[in-house]
């Protein structure tokens, strides 16, 4: 209905309708607590619940495209054990501070959490990355006044890949 000039997707829409510019990459991490051992990610996905949220099957089913496949290829999302389902995007990570298990989420999130240090990031072999789209309707013209934000879109976006 034309009440929105951009937007930020993560899969490329049809580029019959729309024009889609890459603005960045987010980095997929699993997070354990602080005091987590190390252990495979086949343990964890068996062994420990996963705090449940909006995205968690969307990076879930692209980490197990992207990892070893005696890893996690065997396992599916409706599959694995859940303690609870968080739906605020600020609040996905106490859960997982306070002991209680595991989640899937973009490295951004984690750096923006204020307990960070109750947190540990698992290291992987490969790094899971999602590319972020910028969308706008073809054949239509937007404002300047979005330079700024498109601008600061990416930086941000970029400065993450940095991390």
């Amino acid at each position: 209905d034309g009440a929105l000039d951009i937007g930020l997707v993560t899969s490329e829409p049809s580029t019959k309708h729309f024009e889609t510019k890459v603005v960045g990459v987010e980095s997929i991490v699993f997070v354990v607590p602080v005091n987590t051992p190390n252990i495979s990610l086949q343990q964890l996905v068996t062994e420990f619940k996963a705090v449940d949220h909006p995205d968690l099957k969307h990076y879930f089913e692209l980490c197990c495209r992207h990892i070893n496949v005696d890893e996690l290829g065997a396992y599916r999302y409706e599959d694995i054990p859940k303690v609870t389902y968080i739906n605020q995007i600020h609040q996905i990570l106490l859960p997982v501070a306070q002991g209680l298990g595991y989640t899937i989420i973009p490295q951004g999130c984690v750096e923006l959490f204020e307990n960070k240090d109750q947190l540990r990031v698992l290291s992987l072999e490969d790094t899971i990355q999602e590319t972020i789209y910028l969308v706008q309707k073809k054949n239509t013209q937007i404002g300047r006044r979005y330079d700024m934000l498109i601008n600061a879109i990416s930086a941000v976006l970029n400065a993450q890949t940095k991390l």
